[in-house]
């Protein structure tokens, strides 16, 4: 490999490196569903540049629905659009055991 190679190699390496970090600086969150991703992966006007776990509306509890079903580790915001109620913990529920 000559000289010109291995300079063109480094530069598509850094490159490479430079944009990752960019990347990874740049993530945030996708406030509908609550997970980490970037502003180009996110329906639009649900991109917020900072970390889910940071965001009330991301807080995980329990929602119960209009059924009275429990969903845990459901987040705040979407078990309220959805007309759920929110908690920050799911009740115990009862087994029936067949004797």
């Amino acid at each position: 490999m000559n000289k010109q190679e291995r300079i063109t190699i480094y530069g598509l390496i850094i490159s490479l490196i430079i944009a990752l970090f960019v990347n990874f600086v740049n993530a945030g969150c996708c406030t509908d569903f609550c997970f980490e991703s970037f502003r180009a992966e996110c329906p639009t006007d649900t991109y917020i540049q900072n970390q889910c776990k940071n965001l009330e509306s991301c807080t995980l509890g329990c929602c119960i629905d209009e059924h009275g079903f429990q969903h845990n580790k459901f987040p705040q915001e979407r078990c309220i659009i959805n007309g759920g109620v929110f908690k920050s913990t799911c009740e115990s529920l009862s087994v029936c055991k067949i004797n």
